[in-house]
């Protein structure tokens, strides 16, 4: 009885172990496993085999050898405990991975119904500008610039003199640059309403709505943001005046 306790590993359990590795996935806890497998095939080797190592360790006394035995057997032990805690982690993140899947497929469902972002006038195109102006301010589209940073950046690309590829007309320069643009935004909002926590995809949605229609207000009365729009709205009507005259 005091041997069987001894080669059983009663305090580590499967729920001991995935305790303990929270921060860790199965294909670690499968990794572990594994060696642990190793290290007790190794031992019950040396204790008894035919092998060179099997052979050395026969000059070992017969309690040493048992030793061995015992040292085998419990980490046999831990690793048992571990694959059925490595069985139960891959369950728990196949069933997460699910409902991510769940998770971007309304998000991007919401973006396509809320966010159509058209380009076919200058108007659309302005409102993707001020869309990316406004989720700036919520921190939601490349939260890394201030409001004022961000909107120089976007007036940057229409004070500077660009540099347009030869094979590219100056009006499909800037419709790349659109395109991109609302590209980056669809993407972006799909990843915040995406993100998984207690809130639903569309509990997500509806508090970014509110948000954002509180922003428009603010980007729209603002001066230098007002401003950066109609550096836009110049640029691109002057393009295509310029164009229309060819």
């Amino acid at each position: 009885m005091q041997k069987s306790s001894i080669t059983q590993a009663k305090t580590i359990t499967a729920e001991v172990v995935l305790e303990l590795s929270t921060y860790h996935t199965a294909k670690d806890l499968r990794s572990l496993q594994t060696k642990l497998t190793s290290t007790a095939r190794e031992l019950h080797a040396f204790s008894n085999s035919v092998t060179l190592l099997g052979k050395i360790g026969g000059k070992l006394s017969f309690e040493q050898r048992q030793l061995l035995r015992d040292a085998a057997n419990l980490i046999q032990s831990v690793g048992f405990n571990i694959e059925h805690a490595k069985e139960k982690r891959q369950r728990s993140e196949t069933a997460a991975k699910t409902r991510q899947k769940d998770r971007d497929a309304s998000a991007k469902k919401l973006v396509e119904y809320a966010y159509p972002l058209p380009t076919d006038t200058l108007g659309h195109k302005l409102e993707i500008i001020r869309l990316a102006l406004v989720l700036n301010r919520a921190g939601y589209f490349h939260a890394f610039y201030t409001p004022v940073e961000f909107s120089l950046r976007y007036r940057n690309y229409v004070t500077d003199t660009p540099s347009i590829n030869g094979r590219k007309s100056p009006r499909r320069f800037w419709e790349d640059k659109i395109a991109t643009l609302r590209s980056d935004l669809k993407y972006g909002i799909q990843e915040h309403l995406a993100l998984k926590g207690e809130m639903t995809v569309q509990e997500r949605f509806l508090a970014l709505q509110r948000q954002v229609e509180a922003l428009y207000t603010q980007v729209s009365s603002d001066p230098y943001e007002v401003e950066t729009l109609q550096l836009w709205s110049h640029a691109l009507s002057s393009i295509e005046m310029l164009e229309d005259e060819q």
